[in-house]
C-alpha cells in the first residue's frame, strides 16, 4: 500500500525571499524573522562606556617640610624611613592612613629618587652618607604606616658601623631648613666597652629603684635590657638605659606586675648621673622605650634620639631631646603607646 502526503513536497519546495532596504525583518512563509548578530561568547568581555573627554586626574602629592629619617643597617646597604616631619614649631606626625587614605600614594617619592644623598648621624655627629636606589616600599612595623627606601652606605673609616642611625636629607640642609655644620664631620667622643657600659647601667639600676619607689626585682643585672652611649651633653658622655622586671622590649601582653623604666645619665668627674626617667608599671599601661638611633640635627647642643615604644598591641616611635635645657618627649606617634599621668619626667 503506498501512501501519499498531501501538502508541499519537500524535494519540490520553492521559497522567494524578498527584502526591503533598509529593513532586517524578512517574511517567510507567514512567519517574521528577525535578522541580527548573534551574542558574543561568554568569554568575551561586555564593551565598556567610556567618555573619549574623560582625563585620568593625577593625586596632587602632600606638601610635607623636611623629615628626619631612621637607617637600619644592612652591611653595605641602608634601609631608610621617615620619623617625623621636621618643622620650626617642633615635630609633626606623618599623615594618617585612617585621614588620609591615599597618603603613600600621595608621599613626595620625588625627594628620594635613584641617586638622592642622605646625611647619616650618629650619637651627634656626621658620620657618612646614604646614596638611594630609588626603590619604595611599605614599612608596617610601627602603629604609623611609612614610605621606605633604600640605598648604599659609605660610612668613616674610623667608624665601627652601628646597626641604626639617623639621617636627614642634603637638600634639606641646603637652602638652611636645618643647620650647615651637618655637612662637616666632628671628633668621635672616646667610646666606652660594652662591659664597661654594661657595669655602670647595673649601678644605675640600683641607684634608682630605692630612690624612685620601683619595686626590687630579685636581680638588678637581670632587669638590664638595653644600654648605650649615645652622645655628648656640654663636656659629658651621655649613656641610655633600659630595665625591664617580668616582661619583654616586644609587642605583646604582660601580667599587671610587671614594669619598666628607661634613664639618661651623664657621666661627671667619673660618676654617671641619672638626669631623666621614664618609670612604668604595666598597671598604668605597657610603654618599654628603648632607643634606636641618636644625632644632632637641630640648633640644639645634645643630641636627640629616637626611640621604640613597646605596648600591649603596637610598637611606636618617639623622638626624645632637649629645648633649652628641659629634656621631654619632642614628638610620639599618636597611635603609639604613651607615657602614664608623671611616669616621664627629669630626675632627680
Amino acid at each position: 500500500m503506498i501512501m501519499r502526503i498531501k501538502g508541499f513536497s519537500l524535494l519540490t519546495l520553492g521559497v522567494i525571499l524578498t527584502l526591503v532596504p533598509g529593513c532586517d525583518n524578512v517574511q517567510w512563509a507567514g512567519v517574521d524573522v528577525e535578522l541580527r548578530a548573534p551574542d558574543p561568547p561568554p568569554s568575551d568581555p561586555a564593551p565598556e562606556e567610556t567618555d573619549p573627554d574623560a582625563e585620568e586626574i593625577a593625586l596632587e602629592p602632600l606638601d610635607l617640610g623636611p623629615l628626619l629619617y631612621l637607617v637600619e643597617v644592612d652591611g653595605p646597604t641602608g634601609r631608610i624611613l621617615p620619623v617625623a616631619e621636621w618643622g620650626a614649631d617642633g615635630y609633626r606626625p606623618l599623615p594618617d592612613e585612617e585621614d588620609t587614605p591615599d597618603f603613600l600614594e600621595r608621599f613626595p617619592i620625588d625627594r628620594w629618587e635613584e641617586g638622592t644623598e642622605f646625611i647619616l648621624l650618629h650619637q651627634g655627629r656626621r658620620v657618612g652618607t646614604l646614596i638611594s636606589d630609588g626603590s619604595t616600599g611599605v614599612d608596617t612595623e610601627s602603629c604609623l604606616l611609612r614610605p621606605v627606601t633604600s640605598g648604599s652606605l659609605e660610612v668613616r673609616t674610623d667608624l665601627t658601623a652601628p646597626t641604626r642611625m639617623v639621617a636627614v636629607r642634603r637638600d634639606d640642609v641646603a637652602p638652611g631648613l636645618l643647620p650647615d655644620d651637618l655637612l662637616r664631620s666632628s671628633p668621635a667622643s672616646p667610646q666606652l666597652s660594652q662591659p664597661q657600659l654594661r657595669a655602670e647601667a647595673e649601678d644605675l639600676g640600683r641607684h634608682l629603684v630605692p630612690r624612685a619607689e620601683i619595686p626590687w626585682p630579685p636581680s638588678i643585672p637581670d632587669l638590664v635590657a638595653d644600654h648605650q652611649q649615645v652622645g655628648v651633653v656640654g663636656e659629658d658622655r651621655m649613656m641610655a638605659a633600659t630595665f625591664i622586671f617580668g616582661d619583654e622590649a616586644e609587642v605583646r601582653t604582660a601580667p599587671a606586675t610587671a614594669y619598666a623604666f628607661f634613664t639618661l645619665a651623664r657621666e661627671e668627674e667619673g660618676e654617671w648621673s641619672p638626669f631623666w626617667l621614664w618609670f612604668q608599671e604595666v598597671s598604668q599601661g605597657k610603654a618599654i622605650p628603648r632607643v634606636l638611633a641618636s644625632g644632632r640635627w637641630t640648633e640644639a647642643d645634645t643630641p636627640e634620639l629616637v626611640l621604640e615604644l613597646f605596648g600591649s598591641q603596637e610598637r611606636g616611635l618617639a623622638i626624645l631631646g632637649a629645648r633649652e635645657g628641659e629634656w621631654s618627649l619632642l614628638y610620639r606617634d599618636p597611635c603609639g603607646p604613651e607615657p602614664a599621668d608623671g611616669a616621664a619626667r627629669s630626675w632627680p
